[in-house]
Parts: structure tokens; C-alpha cells; sequence
């Protein structure tokens, strides 16, 4: 990892060896894959109701370096999106589905992009830009209400942000900035935001006065050290410290307290040498959170439905607990809203567990009884050449491979 400032937050870095210690290059650029349900069909040119069990891959490209959600950025840094539009969250100054990846405009400025419901970017300028449907002013344009926008807009004329955090169907947004300051916005009923306070923003609003927040912006597919989505926030330390806010209703908070400890503002998560953090949403009283720590190893927390903390059981847990293994990736958490999860090792095997609802764990089963659920980790074929993975709603997860 390139040297960092003393008492900074770090933002986990993937570096190839021949950009080691630089400001640029990503290591990988490859297909994008395919399983499960939901919009899977859709992406393949086919009925929206088409369910595939094994990875399939999606078009010809071979340049894809970083996907999350609906958004993805290639090579050459251009944008593209699809699924369902009706909100204009795909960005084409519209409301239509898309059924295949689709370009935004022809910039290639684009360094990040995450997006569900609403879209979110940041161009290589540090310029900050959003798309979509927002609420409670989660669309940081300082407008309170119901907002659709169908194509990218600037958030404000900063041009020194460095990461964004934004969960499905969360409402309200993280990002820090290359000054090591942290923002929010959006909604704020349990204290989401951490301003000590359940005051809604509209535009973004710093956290505190610290300034040793990350504003690592080397590696758009390793931006896992803050993230939202399951009613509470997270976000980690350049000293190996994760802290949590926000709701607690799942004992996703990871510090083994009672189920209704909510707090507003950041609390420490028990440990020293985290590295990167993912939450998911599973519905109503549903959350599981994945971490992890500098030697490789990988830990969950929060709900266990089907087997999704890879525990070998359905226990909920409201402390972090070790999935086996000690080679997890760090930048490639993927999950389903039902429950499915997966992540890639160093060795760039690809392993899915948890809820096989419509057979998005990619073992080649669907369908009752063969859709089984898995309880702990279990590799998608032989290949060795996965480098990332995702999800996004109902069952449907991708995965890019060299």
C-alpha cells in the first residue's frame, strides 16, 4: 500500500506491481458474468423472467474494470448502465429499461460510479455527479421532496471528492473528500447520517471536524472502507479501526450489544487490523455485514437466514465471527436481496454461499429441491480467474473474470 499520512483513514488499494506506489492503473479489465434472477434476462437479450444457474456471460466486451450494482466503468473510462429506467436512474435522459449496457454520454472522465435506485459518479476532476430518483434531499442538490433526474448532474462545484458510499434503497449517502473530511446527506430517521441527530440534508454536510477520513482515490473496485445500506454506517481507520452508526435492529453493528443500541454518531466496532467492510440489506429485519482484516481473513455478522454469514448454521451473531479462510479478496463482496453471498480469494477462485433461490450461486442448480442453500463457502466451478463480484436486486449477481 502506498505510504499514508500519520492518523489518516484508509481506503483499501489493489495495486498492480507495475503501478505499485503510483496514482493510476487498475490491475484488471475483463467480461462480465451473469447468474440468478430477476433482471438476468434482461442483460443477456432475453425475457426478464429467464433464470440461469451458472455463470453466463454478458455481450463480447473483455474491458470491463469495475462494475457495483447497475453502473459500470471500462477501460477507457466511458460509463455504462442498465436494467429498469423508470426513474431515470440509468442516466440516458429518459425513463427506459435497458437491456444491455448502454453508454452514458461519450466522456471518458469517469473514475467511480455506484447506483440503484439513484445513480452516482465521480470523473477524474474529483467532480461529484448523480442521477435518478431521490428523497429527503438524498440527491445532495439541496432540494427537499421527490426528485427524478435522468441524466448525470453536478452535486455542488467541490472537485475534491474522493469516494462515495450509497446502499439500495438506503436514501441517504457517504462520501469523503482528498482533505480527509467525511459528508452525508439524505434521509436521517435513526441517526444514518452521524451528525449526533435524526435531521434530514439535502445538500452534503461534513461529519465532525475530523480530517484524517480516506481520500485513497487509486482504485475505484477497492472502495470498501466506508458503506451504507442496512441501517447503519461503517466506516474504517487508517489504524485498523472500523466504527459503526446509525440502527442496530439486527446486531449489524457488530459490537455485540442489544439489538436496539442505536447511536448517531460513530462507535467503535471491537478490533485493530480491518481493512474493508460491506453491508447488505436483506429486507425488513434482515442485515448481514461482511469485513476484512489485513491478513485475509474474512468476517460476518448480523442476520444468518439461510446460512448467508457462512457459519455452517443459521445463527445470528451481533459480533464479528470468522468465515474460514485466510486468502479473501478484499474489494470484490457480492450479494443478493434474498440472501445469496460471494467473494473471490487471492487465487482468483470464486466461491458463493447462503439462499440459491433461482439459482444465483452459480453451482449449475435450480429449481426444487435442487436450488439448495448453502451455509458455508462453496467454489463456482475451477476457473481461477475471477478478479470481482457483485450483486444487485431479488437473485440476480455478476462477476468479472480475465
Amino acid at each position: 500500500m502506498a505510504e499514508l499520512r500519520e492518523n489518516t483513514w484508509s481506503l483499501d488499494e489493489w495495486y498492480d506491481q507495475n503501478v505499485a506506489g503510483t496514482t493510476g492503473g487498475y490491475r484488471f479489465g475483463g467480461a462480465m458474468w451473469i447468474q440468478g434472477s430477476g433482471n438476468v434476462g434482461r442483460l443477456l437479450n432475453q425475457p426478464s423472467s429467464l433464470k440461469i444457474s451458472s455463470p453466463t456471460q454478458v455481450g463480447t466486451s473483455t474491458d470491463w474494470k469495475f462494475v457495483k450494482f447497475k453502473t459500470g466503468i471500462k477501460r477507457d473510462g466511458t460509463l455504462w448502465t442498465w436494467g429498469q429506467g423508470s426513474n431515470g436512474q440509468l442516466g440516458h435522459n429518459d425513463r427506459t429499461d435497458r437491456s444491455s449496457p448502454i453508454q452514458i454520454g461519450t466522456e471518458t472522465t469517469w473514475r467511480y460510479a455506484t447506483g440503484l435506485d439513484n445513480g452516482w459518479g465521480i470523473k477524474t476532476d474529483g467532480t461529484l455527479w448523480v442521477w435518478g430518483y431521490g428523497t429527503h434531499g438524498s440527491l445532495g442538490l439541496n432540494q427537499g421532496g421527490t426528485q427524478r433526474i435522468s441524466s448525470p448532474t453536478q452535486v455542488g462545484t467541490d472537485t475534491t471528492w474522493a469516494t462515495i458510499a450509497n446502499g439500495d434503497g438506503s436514501q441517504h449517502t457517504l462520501g469523503t473528500k482528498t482533505d480527509g473530511t467525511l459528508w452525508s446527506w439524505g434521509y436521517n430517521q435513526d441517526g444514518y447520517l452521524g451528525h449526533n441527530n435524526r435531521t434530514n440534508r439535502s445538500s452534503p454536510t461534513q461529519v465532525g471536524t475530523d480530517t484524517s477520513w480516506s481520500a485513497n482515490i487509486s482504485d475505484p473496485a477497492a472502495m470498501q472502507t466506508c458503506d451504507v445500506g442496512v441501517g447503519c454506517e461503517f466506516a474504517i481507520k487508517a489504524d485498523g479501526t472500523l466504527w459503526a452508526w446509525g440502527r442496530n435492529q439486527s446486531g449489524q453493528q457488530g459490537r455485540g450489544v442489544p439489538t436496539n443500541a442505536n447511536y448517531s454518531s460513530p462507535v467503535q466496532v471491537p478490533g485493530t487490523t480491518w481493512r474493508s467492510i460491506h453491508a447488505q440489506n436483506q429486507g425488513p429485519g434482515s442485515r448481514s455485514v461482511f469485513a476484512t482484516k489485513t491478513d485475509g481473513t474474512l468476517y460476518a455478522w448480523g442476520s444468518n437466514t439461510y446460512g448467508g454469514l457462512g457459519q455452517n448454521n443459521r445463527t445470528q451473531y451481533s459480533s464479528p465471527r470468522q468465515i474460514p479462510g485466510t486468502t479473501w479478496t478484499s474489494t470484490t463482496y457480492g450479494f443478493t436481496e434474498k440472501g445469496g453471498f460471494q467473494n473471490i480469494k487471492t487465487d482468483g477462485t470464486y466461491w458463493t454461499w447462503g439462499q440459491n433461490y433461482m439459482g444465483p450461486l452459480g453451482l449449475n442448480q435450480s429449481g426444487y429441491p435442487n436450488q439448495k442453500s448453502r451455509s458455508s463457502p462453496t467454489q463456482v466451478g475451477t476457473d481461477a480467474t475471477w478478479f470481482a463480484s457483485g450483486g444487485f436486486r431479488d437473485s440476480l449477481v455478476w462477476a468479472l473474470k480475465n
